[in-house]
């Protein structure tokens, strides 16, 4: 099976180029995405004056992209394939577009900003509290869950009265051990401001969130970033080599 020498391959990334196709891998073979069928044609009829022959298209029913796949080899079989694959153990070099990384690396510096400006927030709440709020003692109302794909998120829902007998209803996240154990009319502490005492707490979660370091903080902050850059270097290195 003949493999493609450097020169075959400039000579194919340029053609891919000028009709905005993107080549995903080679090693014997040519592997291309393509956006539509008219693209897909011209794609057939550019790799054919450079001499390479159109195989059978991958069987991969739950890609994303359309795949067309070509060789040097007229009589050469798709190497991706299911009844080609499973005696074949020869390693294909598969790479994801640079639009791939770019994507990811928006989306992860977007939920880096989310994330930095709900932590500014909470923290600039939780210091106010912490300073210039008052502690008293609230009754539980209820106390109930939610699940998302990073697990259960659970909440503690309460009343307390003010300085003025006023009662005020608020709820809170309960990041802490004991939460199967809390009943409704179970007292817990809250600390509200007395000059707006809809701005509250419960007071357990604002010394654990004004007590963390400032590596907490970094660490909380950073992770997104970390791996935005890291999608980003991809993406710098991947136009780079196209």
């Amino acid at each position: 099976m003949r493999k493609p020498s450097k020169q075959q391959i400039a000579s194919v990334r340029s053609a891919l180029r000028e009709m905005h196709a993107e080549l995903l891998g080679w090693d014997p073979h040519v592997l291309v995405a393509f956006g539509s069928e008219a693209q897909k044609v011209q794609i057939i009829a550019r790799m054919r004056q450079l001499g390479w022959h159109r195989i059978d298209d991958p069987g991969n029913e739950t890609a994303d992209v359309s795949l067309i796949e070509f060789s040097l080899d007229a009589t050469a079989q798709s190497a991706t394939h299911s009844s080609h694959r499973t005696g074949d153990n020869q390693k294909r070099r598969v790479r994801f577009p640079a639009s791939f990384f770019a994507a990811f690396g928006t989306i992860a510096a977007l939920a880096g900003i989310v994330i930095a400006i709900a932590t500014f927030y909470t923290d600039y709440r939780m210091e106010i509290l912490d300073k210039a709020g008052t502690p008293t003692i609230g009754q539980i109302e209820r106390t109930y869950f939610t699940s998302g794909r990073g697990g259960r998120t659970y909440y503690v829902s309460y009343k307390f009265f003010d300085r003025r007998g006023i009662s005020h209803e608020g709820e809170d996240p309960y990041p802490f051990d004991g939460w199967n154990g809390l009943r409704k009319g179970d007292p817990i502490e809250v600390t509200y401001l007395a000059n707006e005492p809809e701005r509250n707490n419960l007071t357990r979660r604002v010394r654990l969130i004004t007590g963390r370091s400032p590596k907490e903080e970094i660490i909380l902050i950073g992770i997104p970033w970390i791996i935005a850059c890291c999608f980003f270097v991809c993406y710098w290195m991947r136009r780079r080599s196209s």
